[in-house]
C-alpha cells in the first residue's frame, strides 16, 4: 500500500546493514562451507555473533540497553572462541 515507502524512511541506518550483511553471509557460506565443512563453518560463525553481541551489549551500540563485561562473560566467549578452535582445527 501507500504506508510502505513512509515506513521505508523511518528505518535506521544499522537495519539496512543487517540486511547487507544477512546477503554477505548467505554469499559468504555458499563459498566457506564447501572448502571448510558445515560444522566448522557454524562454529565460527557462532563464535563471530558471540563476539560481536557481547561489543554491542558492551558498548549500547544499535540501541541496545548496556551490559558491561564480566570477566565471567570473557571466560565464556574465550571458551567458545577456543571450542571453534578445536573444530576447525579437527
Amino acid at each position: 500500500g501507500r504506508a510502505w515507502p513512509a515506513a521505508v524512511s523511518t528505518v535506521s541506518w544499522w537495519a539496512w546493514m543487517g540486511g547487507v550483511v544477512g546477503c554477505g553471509m548467505v554469499v559468504l557460506a555458499t563459498r566457506a562451507v564447501t572448502v571448510m565443512g558445515i560444522a566448522s563453518f557454524t562454529a565460527v560463525t557462532v563464535a563471530v555473533q558471540l563476539i560481536a553481541s557481547a561489543a554491542i551489549d558492551q558498548y549500547g551500540w544499535v540501541g541496545a540497553e548496556v551490559h558491561p563485561l564480566t570477566v565471567t562473560r570473557a571466560v565464556g566467549i574465550l571458551l567458545l572462541g577456543a571450542g571453534a578452535t578445536l573444530v576447525v582445527r579437527g
